[in-house]
């Protein structure tokens, strides 16, 4: 009976140290591991997507810059595609509208701004 009980309060201690290893392990992959493979900035400094659309459930299109060149490539299972090359002009006009949309994003109230708003109108 005493061995049972033992034997039981054994196997939950592993298993929540098995839990909690995985926990952290987890953390850790998704902290130093994803974040460098999920950057869009290449390790040199000369490769940047500047956008990327998704037209399909495995197909994309990418801008990418490579030096003062920017390129236009379809990204799907069977392989990448130079689709075009952007004049500068063509890029700047992009990149324009990228920074306006990005300034228009930085000052729109955060959620949090928002919602204090909200509760603040409902207690008047």
């Amino acid at each position: 009976m005493q061995s049972d009980i033992f034997t039981l309060l054994g196997m939950l201690l592993t298993l929540v140290a098995i839990l909690v290893l995985a926990y952290i392990s987890t953390r850790y992959v998704a902290k130093f591991k994803l974040g460098k493979l999920m950057r869009t900035k290449g390790g040199g400094g000369h490769m940047q997507v500047l956008d990327q659309l998704a037209i399909g459930q495995d197909a994309r299109l990418l801008l990418v810059t490579v030096g003062d060149r920017f390129l236009l490539l379809g990204h799907s299972a069977s392989g990448i595609s130079l689709l075009a090359e952007l004049t500068a002009q063509e890029a700047e006009r992009w990149l324009l509208e990228l920074a306006q949309q990005t300034q228009a994003t930085k000052d729109a109230p955060s959620f949090r701004d928002s919602l204090l708003e909200v509760l603040k109108q409902r207690k008047q």
